[in-house]
């Protein structure tokens, strides 16, 4: 006796239809997440080779942005610029998730505005330390402090945005472990380590690699899951 079986549909969202997602947003977006996980590698990748091959320069006690100034500045510079360029693609790609319903709006904005940020940085070189303070060095500082609190705040209200979407438990774990050890790191900078004098000053640099490095590994982690990420 036939078996007659009737198909079962999804139902299209209120005040909408249900259509497929196009091939080349789906390229689109990996493409973008590509960047923004490769991005911050290729950053920390050029700023070890800017240091080997600027002369008299320590990464013990100087600063990443000190990269930019003297010899050889300009590849530090376009680092920054590569590095925004890559952020920006980060944020465009999660947004593009968020459609989805994951991520959060807020963490988003941030992520878009601690990329602008890496441009601002790039244009506005910072004072050598111990030099003479400059405009454009107070510029330099001012951005740099907010692109750090905006990636910061952009990993804690990621993480809880996952939590309270009950996905992606490890992420969201890993999102709020990065916030509190970035606050951390930088506030030990900030106190110990930030002016000539500070009792952690000699290895200022490393402190500050240190959460460079930890709030750039939060960008490639989640921009890497993107690739992996369904499309629904």
């Amino acid at each position: 006796m036939p078996t007659h079986v009737t198909p079962v549909y999804m139902q299209p969202p209120p005040g909408g239809t249900l259509s497929p997602p196009s091939p080349r947003a789906s390229t689109t977006r990996r493409a973008l997440a590509a960047a923004g996980a490769a991005g911050p590698l290729v950053f920390l990748a050029v700023s070890v080779l800017a240091s080997v091959v600027k002369p008299g320069y320590d990464a013990r006690d100087q600063s990443v942005s000190e990269l930019a100034v003297g010899a050889y500045g300009w590849l530090q510079t376009a680092n920054f610029f590569a590095l925004g360029a890559a952020m920006i693609a980060a944020a465009i790609a999660l947004a593009a998730d968020h459609e989805h319903d994951r991520g959060s709006r807020s963490a988003i904005a941030l992520l878009a505005a601690a990329a602008a940020g890496m441009v601002t940085v790039g244009l506005f070189p910072t004072d050598l330390a111990g030099g003479p303070p400059t405009p454009q060095g107070a510029v330099h500082d001012t951005v740099s402090l907010g692109i750090f609190l905006a990636l910061i705040a952009a990993a804690a209200l990621h993480g809880r945005a996952l939590r309270r979407a009950g996905v992606q438990p490890r992420i969201a774990r890993y999102s709020t472990l990065t916030a509190g050890a970035v606050f951390a790191l930088f506030a030990v900078f900030a106190v110990l380590a930030g002016d000539i004098g500070d009792p952690l000053h000699s290895v200022s640099g490393l402190l500050e690699r240190g959460f460079i490095a930890a709030a750039l590994a939060w960008v490639t982690v989640i921009s890497g899951r993107l690739l992996h990420a369904p499309t629904r």
